[in-house]
C-alpha cells in the first residue's frame, strides 16, 4: 500500500496477567504493555466467597447475570466479585470484530473468575502482536487501511519519544483489528453460561 507501512514484532509475543489490572476508561489501546509476572496485590485483601446457594439447585434454563460493572462502559479497575453469577471458573469472550476468542481463567483465586480476572484478560489478550500472516487474512484491501491507520493513530498519541519509539517498533496488536473502536461497552450474553460478548464502540 503506497505510502502506509506496517510493522509486526520478531515473534509472537504473549502476556501474563500481572497483580494490578489497567483502568479500561484509558481506553484499551492506549494502555503499555505488561510482560511482568504473576503476581499478588502488594497488600492483603479478604478475597470474597462465592454466593452461598439454597438448598435449590439451579435450573438448567436459568439466564446467568454478568456483574453490574460489566455491563457498562467504564468499569473499576480492580474489583474480586465474581464476574457472573452463579460463579464460572472458565469463561469465553468474542468480538464480532477480533477473530481470536478471550480465554478468561480464575487467576486471582483459583476458584472463579472475577471482575478483574476479565478486565486483566481483555487487556493482556488486545495486547499481544499479530502475525503477517494474520494481518493478510483480512477480508479486504480497506480492512488492511483501516488496521494500519489503527495501529499508527495508536503509537502517535504517545508523547514521550522514546515510549513512542518503543510502541511503533512493537507492531500491530490485536487491539488494532477493532479499526478504533477501543472503548469498552460491557458484556452481553453468548451462545452459553460460558459465552459472552465483547462491545466496543
Amino acid at each position: 500500500m503506497p505510502g502506509k507501512h506496517v510493522r509486526f514484532a520478531d515473534q509472537h509475543a504473549g502476556y501474563t496477567v500481572s497483580g494490578t489490572t489497567p483502568s479500561p476508561s484509558r481506553s484499551i489501546s492506549s494502555l503499555p504493555s505488561s510482560t511482568g509476572p504473576i503476581t499478588p496485590p502488594a497488600f492483603a485483601i479478604a478475597l470474597p466467597h462465592p454466593p452461598a446457594h439454597s438448598g435449590h439447585k439451579h435450573s438448567h434454563k436459568s439466564r446467568p447475570t454478568i456483574h453490574p460493572l460489566l455491563a457498562v462502559a467504564k468499569p473499576r479497575a480492580v474489583n474480586f466479585d465474581p464476574a457472573i453469577s452463579p460463579p464460572l471458573s472458565r469463561m469465553t469472550i468474542t468480538s464480532p470484530h477480533l477473530p481470536w476468542p478471550i480465554h478468561v481463567e480464575p487467576r486471582l483465586n483459583g476458584a472463579y473468575i472475577t471482575v478483574s480476572d476479565v478486565l486483566a484478560a481483555i487487556y493482556h489478550s488486545l495486547r499481544q502482536n499479530i502475525r503477517p500472516a494474520e494481518f493478510h487474512s483480512l477480508p479486504g484491501k480497506g480492512d488492511m487501511q483501516r488496521v494500519t491507520a489503527a495501529y499508527q493513530a495508536r503509537y502517535r498519541r504517545i508523547s514521550n519519544r522514546t515510549s513512542y519509539e518503543d510502541e511503533k517498533k512493537a507492531g500491530v496488536k490485536r487491539v488494532d483489528f477493532l479499526k478504533g473502536r477501543t472503548i469498552f461497552a460491557g458484556l452481553s450474553t453468548g451462545s452459553s453460561a460460558h459465552s459472552w460478548i465483547m462491545n466496543v464502540s
